[in-house]
């Protein structure tokens, strides 16, 4: 009896499980995201005279003058703004595979 119930299940887990993943590819399809998920982090370094803030699109990082710096994870795709600490700003950069593992200068993006 076991193994007469056994298989429909391991059967009805599958399918839900490939459902559910072409479900999440043909969401990121129609919206028109596009992120991969890479093994390193970038770095984000501030290299300018000024202290600021960024939103990286989960939080809002303070970044201090001359050497503040943060890691985030490498999501070809993501975008970082520039913030005023509470609300979202400009557009600094879209996150590009040559851009993992290595530090990002803030000043090359103002």
């Amino acid at each position: 009896m076991i193994r007469a119930a056994f298989f429909p299940l391991v059967l009805t887990l599958v399918l839900a499980a490939l459902t559910a993943w072409h479900a999440q590819a043909c969401l990121q399809q129609v919206l028109g995201i596009e992120h991969e998920i890479a093994i390193s982090d970038i770095s984000i370094i501030n290299d300018t005279d000024e202290d600021l803030y960024i939103y990286n699109g989960q939080t809002h990082i303070a970044l201090t003058r001359l050497g503040g710096a943060t890691s985030i994870p490498c999501e070809i795709g993501r975008r970082i703004y520039r913030s005023n600490g509470k609300i979202k700003g400009s557009l600094l950069f879209t996150v590009q595979d040559y851009m993992c593992g290595k530090p990002i200068k803030i000043s090359a993006y103002l």
